[in-house]
């Protein structure tokens, strides 16, 4: 092997090398632009959709079962 096919390997290798690089960081902006959009676009949706967590309403409502249960609870062990 000669300096010639070393140096001709060494500038394959760079430019692939070269490439891939940009092939890396145009994935990784696309990721980013990814989540950005999904960030900016979903942050008003509602993740709580079909739970008692929809809305003031049935969250109050929530509440108000845990503490009944709670006092259930509690007057049930001091009977018994």
């Amino acid at each position: 092997m000669n300096i010639n096919e070393l140096t001709d390997r060494l500038d394959r290798i760079s430019k692939q090398s070269e490439d891939l690089n940009k092939s890396f960081n145009n994935t990784n902006n696309l990721i980013k632009m990814k989540k950005l959009e999904i960030y900016f676009y979903d942050k008003h949706k509602n993740i709580f959709e079909g739970t008692y967590l929809e809305d003031k309403k049935q969250i109050i409502e929530l509440y108000k079962l845990f503490i009944f249960y709670g006092m259930l609870e509690y007057v049930l062990n001091n009977i018994y």
